[in-house]
């Protein structure tokens, strides 16, 4: 993984990361000569949602396109598109009050062909919350905590429907910058445009655990149940509000098997420390990052957060190959 940091107002952090990007000579054209025409009508159409409901993101945008040299509506597409249409992403997500700590845990879940571009971040932007957090998208976050704690990750689920708004990446990013409990990121939620489909499990210091299920057309919110003190998501949805709109594909993501991995280890009480939360994301307790790294997929990353010991551990690469280390929390 690249390591960045990102510092003064949105735009010129933006610029910065582009300038960077252009240095890097990452494929930025390859990257677009796979983004369709829908996916550049889709990104025009959001681009008002964002302008209303996230506008220093979409500065940061702007200035990314302007640092790499490339047209707005390129960075645009790519962007502000993504999620929207079907992708490989396989993830799984949990945290727990343990009473000692709350643990938070992300396994992200990617192609391999992509390993070069993902990014472990620092952000301290003016105006916004610091935090840490994980990107396979440039300035988007799949996984991050910031400086009061709120930890948040996304799973990609299979968008059966979409509409003009945000999608998970930048959804994570603006809970994060603005947000400092489960309930502001609750509430933050329920107000915004969501475009596209996906889980989102928060959690903070005082032991407030929630997964937001979302999409272009309602949310659900998933507390612990009745004598249990965790939450977990998978790359699908669970509450009944939204089950119509689960995808009938073949679970080739092996959803459910991982879904039953983390919630057999959870309930079991198998997850009391950091280390127990690094087991489960390792496979230790079933299937949950054993893929064929040979078909082109693999886990890319794992993270750790323990919110109340301020113990954030980063894996780079599958965490049952790789080992997790200490980075600096926010």
């Amino acid at each position: 993984m690249r390591y960045t940091n990102h510092t003064g107002p949105h735009d010129q952090a933006g610029r910065q990361l582009g300038a960077q990007l252009r240095a890097e000579r990452l494929p930025f054209r390859s990257l677009f000569a796979e983004t369709s025409p829908e996916q550049y009508a889709y990104a025009a159409a959001c681009v008002p949602i964002y302008e209303r409901e996230a506008p220093a993101l979409l500065a940061e945008v702007r200035g990314l396109a302007d640092g790499a040299q490339i047209p707005f509506a390129d960075a645009a597409a790519f962007l502000l598109g993504m999620y929207a249409f079907p992708t490989g992403n396989r993830c799984t997500c949990f945290a727990v009050d343990t009473g000692d700590d709350v643990l938070w845990g992300r396994n992200s879940d990617f192609l391999t062909a992509l390993e070069p571009l993902y990014r472990h971040c620092d952000y301290r932007l003016a105006q916004a919350y610091a935090f840490s957090g994980n990107t396979t998208a440039f300035s988007e976050i799949e996984d991050g905590v910031n400086e009061h704690g709120l930890a948040v990750g996304m799973t990609f689920v299979y968008p059966t429907v979409r509409k003009p708004g945000l999608n998970a990446g930048y959804l994570v990013r603006l809970l994060l910058e603005t947000c400092r409990t489960v309930d502001e990121a609750l509430c933050a939620l329920s107000r915004l445009t969501i475009g596209t489909a996906q889980t989102l499990t928060l959690a903070d210091p005082s032991g407030a655990l929630a997964v937001v299920e979302c999409c272009a057309t309602g949310q659900a919110v998933r507390r612990p149940v009745p004598g249990a003190r965790f939450v977990a998501a998978v790359n699908d949805f669970r509450e009944p509000a939204l089950l119509p709109l689960r995808c009938t594909l073949d679970d080739d993501l092996h959803s459910g098997l991982r879904w039953q991995t983390v919630t057999r280890a959870l309930r079991g009480g198998h997850v009391r420390t950091v280390a127990d939360a690094c087991a489960v994301l390792a496979g230790k307790h079933g299937f949950l990052c054993q893929y064929d790294r040979s078909r082109g997929a693999d886990t890319v990353w794992s993270v750790v957060c323990g919110l109340r010991s301020r113990r954030l551990l980063l894996c780079e690469g599958n965490p049952a190959r790789a080992p997790f280390r200490d980075v600096p929390m926010p």
